[in-house]
């Protein structure tokens, strides 16, 4: 399947095309970036992820916003790739094929549901297009996962919280104990059984939740507002958010960026804890006379000053304050307040 390496030819190149790879939302035909209108505009070839067309929601989307897509020569990526015994044959016969219209200098473009740069088959080809040294784009749009938390009017993310995206289900019990918002799209395999295990992992761990939405913007779209709805759900057009604060079996001592124990250290622990974090070994926040602590104020018996005693102070060394600790230390940069002159 290797094209032969005298037809390259590199990007740009006098007379060459150029190959699109096009966003057009995930089934709502408002949802069709101006951008994505002009490069199927644009274009003189346009693949369809299926055929039909008239049964694909690609160019049924585009029809209702461009009309004049007819005009153009349509083709079917499944009929590009027919001929391949497997995935990867299938897309480098897409791509050979692209490659020859490339170089009778038209321009290509392949309109992909959701958005082209995730998980979409077009990537396969952008891909080998790259590597064959011919130009290909892609043009960004609005991705299901956009799409779905604004149906459900849900975040994606905020502050600091850590966002996942999964393809399917495998492993799923492994991923539900990550921190954060989790977006689980495209299922595959024993989509009933994915619903009861996110059900039963958010009934069983405080904090969680869950929704999703299937058919986002298509005929026949189902919202689930919580995860007693989700078995409403159904389809490979789906996505379900999931809100995890993380697995009751995680270490809560493992070492990490906020956190590792210096058992090393002759004075270990330095303070009346089985647990101290070494990373503040010496509290930043001691020139602070207000600081997020419990110190007391001791009367000195040399200097007969008041001095600051954090004997019994674990604040700094407790893994859930780090943040806190990180966010004084900010506040007090920005105000102009730092250590004191040791003159």
């Amino acid at each position: 399947m290797k094209r032969n390496e005298e037809n390259k030819k590199a990007a740009g190149a006098e007379g060459r095309g150029v190959c699109l790879g096009v966003s057009v939302g995930p089934g709502a035909a408002g949802q069709v970036t101006l951008e994505a209108l002009d490069a199927i505009r644009r274009s003189d070839v346009v693949y369809l992820p299926t055929a039909p067309k008239e049964e694909c929601a690609a160019y049924r989307i585009l029809c209702a916003m461009l009309p004049e897509i007819d005009e153009k020569e349509i083709r079917c990526m499944e009929d590009a790739g027919r001929a391949g015994e497997n995935m990867a044959e299938r897309h480098a016969l897409m791509a050979r094929e692209t490659e020859d219209l490339l170089d009778r200098g038209l321009t290509v473009a392949y309109p992909t549901l959701g958005e082209t740069a995730l998980y979409s088959t077009y990537i396969y080809i952008h891909e080998q297009l790259e590597k064959d040294g011919y130009e290909s784009r892609f043009v960004s749009g609005v991705s299901s996962v956009q799409a779905a938390c604004a149906k459900l009017g849900a975040r994606l993310g905020t502050g600091k919280e850590s966002v996942h995206i999964f393809p399917g289900s495998e492993d799923l019990e492994e991923k539900l104990r990550t921190a954060g918002t989790l977006v689980f799209m495209k299922p595959r395999k024993d989509f009933a059984g994915m619903i009861r295990t996110i059900r039963e992992f958010v009934a069983s761990h405080e904090g969680a939740s869950a929704c999703g939405v299937s058919n986002c913007g298509m005929e026949g779209e189902i919202l689930a507002k919580n995860a007693d709805e989700l078995e409403k759900l159904e389809g490979y057009f789906t996505v379900i958010l999931v809100r995890s604060p993380g697995g009751a079996d995680e270490d809560p001592y493992a070492p990490g960026p906020d956190y590792f124990e210096n058992r090393a250290c002759e004075y270990y622990p330095c303070h009346d804890s089985e647990h101290i974090n070494c990373l503040f070994c010496y509290c930043p926040m001691y020139f602070l006379e207000r600081c997020a602590g419990r110190p007391e104020w001791k009367t000195s018996s040399t200097t007969g000053k008041l001095v600051k005693v954090c004997t019994d102070c674990t604040f700094p060394h407790e893994r859930k304050n780090y943040e806190k600790v990180m966010d004084i230390l900010k506040y007090n940069m920005r105000e102009g307040r730092c250590w004191p002159d040791p003159k």
